[in-house]
């Protein structure tokens, strides 16, 4: 219930409203600011104006606005390919200077800030996969990890002639999937023995030693009693 609520101008660049009182007056405005979002209440968090801190749909209301305020990050980039890399809530003063750093190995990127956002570029310095982190001099911001191009993976599959010069006299068995039996293979591959037959006899043999163990110590028991 709304006791008291202020009044919105209307439209602006960037502005949602989430929730409306009747007439259409806003209530619950969502404003875009750069990368950021921020929200209006009309209505304050005092028992006078509205019973909205008591209300169940409040805690909810709150997880949700800091869930899609969340900035989801990258998880990696791909080398060669992307060479501005997003630096998150970054600022420099002065002389100061972000690096890349990985084993044996230190980046200087070139810090920008555009529209808001910070961002690296890198250029061409990065040409390893791998995690990279990012310093502001001795502070640790992130980790940033570089994968390979997908389109570097050769999907070509040797041939049967190829395996076997690589192999040499190695012993190997090959099995087509589309012609062989899979149980007919695994008897081939075991010199023709068959193995389940000994594995069930085994069990058999060992659940008829538990059920006399445990019916003579039972009796034994007894008797001694």
């Amino acid at each position: 219930m709304v006791e008291r609520f202020l009044t919105f101008g209307s439209g602006g660049s960037g502005r949602e409203d989430l929730l409306q009182l009747p007439a259409g007056r806003a209530w619950l405005s969502r404003f875009t600011i750069g990368r950021g979002q921020a929200y209006l209440f009309a209505s304050g968090l005092k028992k006078e104006d509205s019973n909205l801190p008591e209300h169940p749909f409040f805690v909810p209301l709150l997880l949700k606005m800091a869930f899609t305020s969340a900035v989801p990050s990258r998880m990696f980039y791909a080398v060669g390919r992307d060479q501005f890399l997003e630096a998150g809530n970054v600022s420099l003063t002065g002389d100061q200077s972000l690096r890349l750093v990985a084993e044996n190995f230190q980046a200087i990127p070139e810090y920008s800030r555009g529209a808001g956002m910070p961002r690296l570029y890198v250029a061409d310095q990065i040409r390893d996969a791998g995690f990279y982190d990012l310093m502001k001099g001795d502070s640790l911001l992130s980790v940033i990890a570089f994968n390979n191009l997908s389109s570097e993976s050769d999907m070509r599959y040797s041939s049967e002639k190829d395996i076997k010069e690589v192999m040499g006299d190695q012993k190997f068995s090959f099995f087509d999937t589309g012609s062989d039996s899979l149980p007919d293979a695994g008897v081939a591959t075991a010199g023709g023995r068959e193995f389940w037959k000994l594995c069930l006899f085994l069990s058999l043999l060992f659940l008829a030693a538990e059920i006399l163990i445990i019916k003579y110590f039972n009796k034994f028991q007894r008797i001694k009693a």
